[in-house]
């Protein structure tokens, strides 16, 4: 069959700032930001310059020698004039209204020709192009794609799967079934099948750097708030022109009985642009629209345009299918944009929702408003009020609310139906007092010991201390738990592990604050009134996580039942207590960060407690403390905070339970 090729001039208007990566970032060495201003050196005429001021020994240390000192600073140390670098610029950017937060600046370079100036690459629109002709026969299909979404539903729910391996196969299976369709092999992967070989887009014409512009990277949110991210990109320039030639073999598309011109192509686009903008920037607050025919190209234009999820989903339910692939991938390492708690100390304090926000009223007068999508969860510490709205609203985002004394004595929490899940509670009963609960037990509880271990190590080294004799003792109740053949025999040695630990601690801590052990309902001392506080937080952290994965906190496997008690939650909490609680107050004790002063003895209630200033330092701490990334978990290659390796932990014990196999779980040890 004769080829029939017709071609069009492709234009593509900038609404809004365009970055096509070539994967290269610009090096603190190689630019200079001066204001809203960044320039990027030329290296050739960096070195005749310092060629000619002496000063090539010192360039050649500062280029290869690994050091902290950027090009900003190397010019002014060797007071090399604003003048002399301009000349030795290779271009200059507008960075805009940049607003640079504490920490490095990323800058990463556009795609260039070998000649340094910027164009887009055919294959990055005819990428985008595959993406809208994909979502727009899914959604002119729904029912052939039924299968398929269910197919992706199944697959996130599998426990084990790869990071790398989220969607890909499906992915893979969509794009067969509607690309492969030319026949032109018997496999009907091999890509001499697929059909978009009949769409050819060239690279666009070439463009120049005076066409580009330094674009921070921002987030937005759905409640109006944003977020800056030291990142600045390479972009287009809105209101530029991008040109270039769409060709169709005709031809091609006819083996597959379909006809199909570019004007099919244009009515995908408009169909593509009218669902995103249904199923995603209707959802913000503003008047967020976009004009027809509009299209999302390169770095930074979202997980909506360039997936077929919202094509598959309603969008409910996209939102959803979505958050689980974002757990299941990198996405929560590569953004730190770690969800929190809100701690509400003060009496007389109410706790409401506007717009979106979640707003506290103090008694004073006093107001703070937190975006609700940035909390997991409220913490009341006191006497103070939640509106009825704000407890609806609450329940329906799965955010958790847990009511304690000012002195830190849990008394409950709102609780959501949304995660229970019955079969899976009643495999967990099931494995009480089995096997299984035996060498869960030996697994959490030596651990908890081995912990325990590292952190005294830790402070006994600080302080020039030697702790053999606990560090011995400790030892050996570890070897006589793994050998145990009863729960309640586990426990006893655990007991006498924490009795030597704990003594140690108390020769590590600060004379001042000396203790003579744990002690608890009441704390007699300072340091025990801490840690019964840190505990009763960590639990309350610890249920939300056990709530989240559908189980129930009040089925445990070490701790026998008892009324009122989240044994489940004593359970599971045992390996963090040192690493999170204890080792946040002896930091605090021993950095002087607290002072005696910050507490108080309660005769009506006899106990040592911390007053509202000092909680409010030790809750500030505490949850720095959780947001802090650790390398902790054999199973991931990547850092993630204290919380989310407590949710981590949670999902390998619901697998554990599922299978009813408790090797299937490994406690957090320390080094």
């Amino acid at each position: 069959m004769r080829s029939v090729l017709k071609t069009c001039q492709l234009e593509l208007k900038v609404k809004g700032p365009v970055f096509v990566g070539s994967g290269y970032e610009i090096q603190k060495k190689e630019y200079i930001l001066q204001g809203h201003k960044a320039g990027v050196v030329n290296p050739q005429k960096l070195f005749m310059l310092a060629k000619k001021k002496h000063l090539e020994a010192e360039l050649e240390r500062f280029m290869v020698k690994d050091t902290r000192e950027d090009l900003k600073h190397w010019v002014m140390r060797n007071r090399i004039s604003t003048d002399e670098m301009q000349r030795c610029m290779a271009y200059t950017l507008n960075a805009g209204d940049m607003q640079l937060e504490k920490g490095k600046m990323q800058i990463m370079a556009c795609m260039k020709n070998p000649y340094g100036q910027p164009y887009i690459p055919g294959s990055s629109i005819k990428g985008m192009l595959r993406t809208i002709l994909l979502c727009d026969e899914i959604m002119q299909n729904p029912e052939k794609y039924r299968r398929h979404a269910q197919q992706i539903k199944q697959d996130l729910r599998q426990q084990g799967i790869r990071r790398d391996r989220v969607l890909a196969g499906n992915i893979k299976s969509i794009e067969e079934e509607t690309f492969h369709i030319l026949e032109r092999s018997e496999k009907q992967r091999d890509a001499v099948n697929d059909c978009m070989a009949g769409i050819i887009v060239s690279d666009s014409e070439p463009l120049s750097t005076e066409d580009l512009i330094l674009c921070q990277k921002w987030e937005k949110h759905v409640d109006g708030n944003n977020k800056t991210i030291n990142l600045l990109r390479e972009c287009l320039k809105p209101g530029k022109v991008i040109r270039c030639t769409l060709t169709v073999d005709e031809s091609l598309w006819k083996r597959t009985g379909k006809e199909f011109r570019a004007e099919d192509i244009m009515e995908a686009v408009q169909r593509f642009s009218e669902r995103y903008q249904e199923a995603f920037l209707s959802k913000f607050t503003g008047n967020h629209t976009i004009s027809d025919r509009s299209v999302f190209l390169g770095g930074g234009s979202g997980f909506v345009s360039k997936t077929m999820i919202y094509s598959l989903f309603e969008s409910r339910e996209a939102v959803a299918i979505t958050k689980d692939i974002f757990e299941k991938t990198k996405v929560p390492r590569e953004h730190k944009h770690e969800k929190g708690l809100l701690y509400v100390n003060e009496n007389g304090a109410t706790i409401g929702v506007e717009a979106n926000k979640c707003v506290v009223q103090y008694r004073d007068g006093m107001k703070k408003m937190i975006p609700i999508e940035s909390l997991e969860g409220i913490t009341i510490m006191g006497q103070s009020h939640l509106t009825t709205k704000c407890a609806e609203e609450c329940m329906c985002r799965g955010i958790s609310v847990a009511y304690f004394s000012k002195g830190g004595k849990y008394f409950g929490r709102l609780m959501s139906t949304d995660h229970i899940n019955v079969q899976r509670q009643r495999k967990q009963s099931a494995l009480y007092d089995t096997d299984f609960a035996m060498k869960l037990g030996q697994k959490i509880l030596s651990a908890k010991v081995k912990n325990q271990s590292v952190v005294l190590h830790r402070y006994e080294k600080s302080r020039e201390l030697l702790l053999d004799e606990e560090q011995k003792m400790m030892r050996i109740c570890k070897e006589k738990i793994l050998n145990c053949s009863r729960i309640e025999e586990m426990i006893g040695f655990e007991g006498q592990a924490a009795k030597y630990y704990f003594q140690g601690l108390s020769k590590c801590i600060d004379r001042k604050f000396r203790f003579q052990g744990r002690s608890r309902r009441p704390p007699k001392d300072e340091f025990n009134s801490m840690i019964s506080l840190g505990y009763s937080l960590l639990m309350n952290e610890v249920y939300c996580k056990i709530e989240m994965k559908g189980l129930n906190p009040y089925f445990g496997f070490i701790h026998r039942d008892a009324e009122k008690h989240p044994t489940l939650a004593s359970d599971l909490m045992e390996e963090w207590r040192a690493v999170i609680v204890d080792a946040t107050v002896m930091s605090m004790i021993n950095g002087h960060e607290i002072s005696k002063d910050q507490f108080y003895f309660d005769m009506d209630e006899p106990g040592c407690y911390i007053t509202r200033d000092g909680l409010k330092i030790y809750l500030n701490k505490l949850e720095r403390k959780f947001q802090t990334e650790i390398r902790y978990l054999k199973y991931t290659d990547y850092a993630v905070s204290f919380r989310r390796a407590i949710l981590l932990q949670m999902e390998r014990l619901t697998k554990a339970i599922e299978e009813g196999d408790a090797d299937l779980y490994e406690p957090v040890i320390i080094r």
